[in-house]
């Protein structure tokens, strides 16, 4: 069975749906559905043991959030298969953003991060870099082990306290009528909100007058988590990278991502 049979075959629709594919998507398959007058969109993926990703933790984290209204609501979830709400709206792009979006995810990132989430791992760019490195030979390393592994056993993980999306990149946000909205839960867990703070301070390559309009617009923050989730974030996006091309036939654009993750570490001295 196809995935679009498997989409058809949901018991969901009032009459057979038309489905159409989303470009993107790097450990993922991402569809539209219209049922009617209603549109839902739709996510086909796997447990990737590699990434740390797993569909049931990515359920839980989509319920948490979609009670605030922070992500569409979630209407199916079995078997590596996820429906929710579909969003018409715009994605962000890192080049093309107003401080008024600065301060919506700041609002946004505020109402997330008062989520517990007791019933999920913790989660920390920190520990996550490092078992990228452990999984990686010394032969797809352009950085020495030591090296990293020195800079990253100076971060601190800190204490998880609360929801976290921790992949916060710009086409993760949507705009719409009554705001922003954030996508793709795949790596959520429980960690510090310094940790998404410093994802969007580092994937929308924010300077310092964009990255002091976020953090006042945000509230109280530890600077010293910040920085060193920052730091953590950087490297094992880039480490991601390397662990991605390793597991995939399609690099699309992924030789170009890796490009500026590495400029992103050289930004830090490494």
């Amino acid at each position: 069975m196809s995935e679009i049979e498997m989409l058809e075959a949901l018991p969901l629709w009032s009459a057979p749906p038309r489905i159409v594919p989303i470009a993107g998507g790097r450990t993922n398959r991402n569809f539209a559905v219209h049922d009617g007058e209603r549109s839902y969109f739709a996510r086909i993926g796997e447990d990737l043991p590699h990434h740390r990703i797993d569909r049931q933790i990515e359920r839980q984290a989509v319920t948490l959030a979609a009670a605030e209204e922070i992500t569409p609501p979630l209407v199916y979830a079995r078997d590596g298969l996820l429906v929710t709400g579909f969003i018409d709206g715009t994605t962000l792009h890192k080049h093309l953003f107003e401080d008024r979006h600065l301060e919506a995810i700041a609002a946004l990132l505020r109402r997330l991060h008062q989520i517990p989430a007791e019933s999920l791992p913790a989660f920390s760019p920190t520990d996550s870099a490092l078992s990228y490195l452990d999984m990686l030979p010394d032969a797809a390393l352009p950085i020495e082990r030591q090296r990293l592994a020195a800079r990253l056993s100076m971060l601190p993980a800190g204490a998880p306290l609360c929801l976290v999306h921790a992949d916060l990149i710009p086409e993760n946000f949507i705009e719409r009528t009554g705001g922003l909205q954030i996508v793709d839960w795949e790596y959520a867990g429980r960690g510090v909100p310094e940790t998404d703070l410093a994802s969007v301070i580092a994937n929308f390559d924010l300077d310092d007058r964009q990255t002091s309009t976020l953090l006042a617009a945000y509230g109280p923050y530890s600077s010293g988590l910040l920085a060193a989730m920052r730091e953590a974030s950087i490297i094992r996006e880039y480490l991601w990278c390397l662990i991605q091309a390793r597991h995939t036939d399609e690099l699309g654009d992924l030789i170009e991502y890796t490009n500026l993750c590495r400029q992103r570490l050289l930004e830090i001295g490494l």
